[in-house]
């Protein structure tokens, strides 16, 4: 997962126009910009395969970073 600070560069580097101060809103703005679909976190299948957010979105580690575990205790 991007930290918001880089979701905030890419949205830059890419042009997006009023950055929404929201994560959700503005990787949606990244997605429109970059040709897909505006719907990150909105739904639960997804037929955009090129879009680079698709992972995250639908719950799947993108990363080579464990996820963490709390312990129940005892």
């Amino acid at each position: 997962m991007l930290s918001w600070n880089e979701v905030q560069c890419k949205a830059a580097s890419i042009g997006v126009i009023n950055p929404s101060p929201d994560r959700y809103e503005l990787i949606r703005q990244i997605q429109a910009v970059e040709g897909h679909t505006a719907c990150y976190k909105t739904k639960t299948a997804c037929d955009q395969m090129q879009c680079c957010w698709r992972g995250e979105c639908l719950g799947r580690r993108t990363t080579g970073r464990m996820p963490v575990v709390k312990s129940s205790g005892g």
